[in-house]
C-alpha cells in the first residue's frame, strides 16, 4: 500500500472541512494577538478595532497613506474550499502590526461548504516609516506559481493631531462714509514647523488686503466719477468670511468667501481656496492630490458631467457651459469628498450661486495621496 502524502490530506480537508484547512496553515497571526474564527459574520470583523480605512483588490501594486495609530483592513476575495488561501508573507511588525484576521461569508451560514468570501486582515499603523505588504493567492501544498499576488505600500506618516492645528479669527473692520469693510482673516496656530506657519499666515493675510485694495482702487475711482458726473454714491461693501473643511497635523483645507456690493442688483462673491501641506507650505492644486498618470480629469469630467445632466437649465450651454476642469480648478475636500466648484457666472447664471461638484474620494480608488 502506498503513503498517503501530507499534501493529498490537506486537499481532502481542504473539500470537506475548509476551517481546518486553513487552520492548519494559518501562521501569520499576530503574537498574543486576538484570533478571530475563520467564518465570521461581516460586521463581526472590525469589533476588535476602529477601522478607518477598507482597501481591497482596486489597491494592488498602489500606495496607502496612513498615521501613526490609524488602522486599515485589507479585504481580498477568496475561496477557501478550493484549497487556495491568501498567504501574507513577512513584513516589519515594528511599524505594522497586525490586530486580526478572518474570513467573512456574508450570504451565507458558516455551515454550507464551498461557498466564497472575503479573507480579511486589520493592521495598526505602531511608527513612521515604509511598509511593503505581499500576498499569494495558492495552495499552500504545491510548488508552482501562484494564481494570484497582491501587493500594497504603506506609508506611515506622524500621528494625527486635531486639536494641536488650530485655525483662530484676525478681525479687520473699517468704516467710513460710503464704505463698510468687515473682513475676517484665517490664522493658523500650533504648528511645529514656525516658518511654515509664518509663511501660510502671510499668504492669508496678504490675500485678503489685496482684495480690499483692489475693490478700494474701483471704490476711489467711482467717487471721483460720481462727485464730476453729480451722482450720488452709493455705498460700498466689503467682506470676507471663511470655512475650515478639513483641519490635521499635515493637511488644511478652507474656503473664504470674498463678497463686495458695489451697487446695483446684486453683490458679488469670489470663492477663494485653500489646500495646503502643512509640512511644507504649499498650496497644492488638484493634479498634486493624485498619484503620478492617474487620469483624474477624466473621473472628474465625467462626475461633473453627471450632475448636470441631472438638471441642465441651471447651468449655461454651448460655448459659455461646461467644458472640463482645467489646471487651475478650484476645489477643497470635506468630509472625505473632493468638491470641485465654479465661481459665479463661469458655468451658470447668477441665480444659480456657486456651483458645486461633491466627488466622494472612494470613486478614486485610492489613486489619490490625502488621508
Amino acid at each position: 500500500m502506498k503513503k498517503i502524502g501530507i499534501g493529498f490530506l490537506i486537499a481532502l480537508f481542504a473539500l470537506v472541512n475548509p476551517v481546518l484547512a486553513l487552520a492548519a496553515s494559518g501562521n501569520d497571526y499576530p503574537e498574543g494577538g486576538k484570533m478571530l474564527p475563520r467564518y465570521v459574520k461581516a460586521a463581526e470583523v472590525d469589533k476588535p478595532v476602529n477601522v478607518k480605512t477598507i482597501i481591497s483588490e482596486a489597491y494592488n501594486n498602489k500606495e496607502l497613506n496612513v498615521a501613526v495609530g490609524d488602522t486599515f483592513k485589507i479585504s481580498l476575495a477568496s475561496n477557501p474550499s478550493t484549497g487556495y488561501e491568501w498567504m501574507l508573507r513577512d513584513w516589519d511588525k515594528t511599524r505594522l502590526v497586525l490586530v486580526n484576521k478572518g474570513f467573512v461569508n456574508p450570504n451565507s451560514s458558516p455551515q454550507i461548504v464551498g461557498q466564497a468570501g472575503r479573507s480579511c486582515w486589520t493592521f495598526k499603523a505602531l511608527k513612521n516609516g515604509r511598509v511593503q505588504l505581499k500576498m499569494t493567492y495558492a495552495r499552500p501544498w504545491e510548488s508552482v506559481q501562484p494564481l494570484k499576488k497582491y501587493q500594497v505600500t504603506v506609508n506611515i506618516g506622524p500621528a494625527r493631531s486635531d486639536a494641536v492645528v488650530k485655525v483662530t479669527t484676525r478681525e479687520y473692520n473699517h468704516k467710513i462714509k460710503y464704505k463698510s469693510v468687515d473682513l475676517d482673516i484665517p490664522v493658523l496656530s500650533g504648528l511645529s514647523n514656525q516658518t511654515v506657519q509664518k509663511r501660510i499666515n502671510k499668504l492669508l493675510e496678504n490675500d485678503a488686503m489685496t482684495w480690499k485694495a483692489g475693490v478700494e482702487d474701483d471704490f476711489n475711482d467711482y467717487v471721483k466719477e460720481c462727485q464730476m458726473a453729480g451722482f450720488p454714491v452709493r455705498p460700498y461693501e466689503m467682506v470676507s468670511k471663511y470655512t475650515v473643511c478639513t483641519k490635521n497635523s499635515a493637511f488644511l483645507s478652507l474656503y473664504v468667501d470674498y463678497y463686495q456690493y458695489t451697487g446695483g442688483a446684486h453683490g458679488q462673491t469670489d470663492r477663494r481656496a485653500y489646500n495646503i501641506d502643512l509640512k511644507t507650505g504649499q498650496v497644492l492644486d488638484l493634479r498634486s492630490l493624485f498619484v503620478t498618470n492617474y487620469d483624474y480629469k477624466t473621473v472628474i469630467n465625467k462626475e461633473i458631467r453627471k450632475e448636470i445632466a441631472k438638471d441642465p437649465d441651471n447651468y449655461f450651454t454651448g460655448k459659455e457651459g461646461f467644458k472640463g476642469i482645467t489646471k487651475q480648478q478650484r476645489f477643497y475636500i470635506q468630509d472625505r469628498k473632493l468638491i470641485v466648484y465654479f465661481n459665479q457666472y463661469e458655468i451658470a447664471p447668477y441665480a444659480a450661486g456657486i456651483p458645486e461638484f461633491k466627488i466622494p474620494l472612494s470613486t478614486f480608488k485610492g489613486n489619490y495621496r490625502i488621508q
